[in-house]
């Protein structure tokens, strides 16, 4: 029963952050006005961000395949590749690490 319990307060705490984040005020006014301790705020908030992390390190893949691109040397070349898929636009160290990489385009997508 507890940790159903704590799945439905988690699953509240998720909307509750969610519409702080969609408002226009700062997550302390919001606290304010929806009588929400701040400490109990970003506590939530550690819990549910650690709860993500966990599931995606125990996940296997990022469900991210990458592909080598052949190298063109350009003159003046910044080291950085540009990635755009709709309305996004990720410029990235040409020299990043696979791993890394993977980590930013799961945060972006978990993000959106």
């Amino acid at each position: 029963m507890e940790r159903r319990a704590m799945t439905v307060r988690a699953g509240n705490w998720l909307r509750a952050l969610q519409q702080a984040s969609a408002s226009v005020l700062s997550n302390k006014e919001w606290c304010r006005q929806n009588g929400v301790p701040s400490s109990t705020f970003y506590r939530w908030k550690r819990v549910l961000r650690d709860q993500l992390l966990d599931h995606m390190k125990s996940s296997e893949s990022c469900g991210i395949h990458f592909v080598k691109l052949p190298q063109k040397e350009k003159s003046g070349s910044s080291g950085q590749i540009c990635i755009r898929s709709e309305n996004l636009v990720l410029e990235v160290s040409a020299d990043l690490s696979e791993e890394a990489l993977c980590r930013i385009l799961r945060a972006v997508k978990h993000a959106g």
